[in-house]
């Protein structure tokens, strides 16, 4: 006679009932990437609906339904920040997790440039820019100070995150209200943030200190000036 109780020591209905209705939960979600914390509270409003009270906790509850269902664990790694974990409801790709990464974020330099089909090889790294809070904005900055700022040795961000084989590199932009970020189609078909063709165009001459670079950039917080103040007026 076939055991009506699991190896979760559950019947095999109740099994059945978690999974179908976990299945329909996410299957309409628009959201397809959640950070620990945002799964938490779906377990917490779906608790009783979903009978998850038979689970000790909230490691328990994904390890069930990572094995009986298409939700999935990654786990970026950094040696100097610690890790990241995300849960993604069906296959994941490294822009859709590198997105989730960081709040409100979006893909720049080698990353964008890919993108917008300005080099031909996917980069080894994907950039992932999140910009700082807005802080009280000073004086226009004069030629002179872009021009100084453009002969220094760009920084490097240390806060590197791995997962599987891919490679993500986390930014603190300065805030810019986003200005110049658009919305491309990836080669998967999703439409992924990322720097608009002209800034990706600023940061790479920057890249390489040309003085088209100084002017590029000039013309961009000329622009970012007007927006702000046609905003405020």
């Amino acid at each position: 006679m076939q055991s009506i109780y699991t190896l979760h020591g559950m019947r095999e209905s109740t099994r059945q009932i978690i999974i179908t209705r976990a299945t329909a939960f996410f299957e309409i979600q628009p959201r397809r990437v959640y950070s620990r914390s945002h799964l938490i509270q779906v377990f917490s409003l779906n608790r009783a609906d979903w009978r998850l009270r038979r689970f000790n906790g909230f490691d328990e509850t994904v390890r069930f339904l990572v094995e009986n269902t298409w939700l999935r664990e990654f786990q970026p790694h950094s040696e100097s920040y610690g890790d990241k974990f995300r849960y993604t409801w069906g296959n994941c790709s490294p822009y859709r997790l590198g997105l989730s990464l960081k709040t409100s974020s979006y893909f720049s330099h080698a990353t964008a440039a890919h993108l917008h089909g300005l080099i031909k090889d996917p980069p080894e790294a994907f950039f992932v820019n999140a910009e700082q809070s807005a802080k009280p904005r000073g004086g226009m900055p004069t030629q002179e100070s872009i021009d100084r700022a453009f002969k220094n040795v760009q920084r490097r961000s240390n806060y590197i995150l791995f997962c599987n084989d891919w490679r993500f590199i986390l930014l603190n932009g300065k805030n810019s209200g986003r200005l110049g970020v658009a919305s491309v189609q990836a080669q998967d078909g999703e439409q992924v943030e990322v720097t608009d063709l002209e800034r990706t165009l600023i940061i790479w001459q920057c890249g390489h200190h040309t003085p088209a670079a100084s002017e590029l950039y000039w013309k961009r917080i000329r622009k970012l000036d007007r927006v702000s103040r046609s905003t405020n007026s």
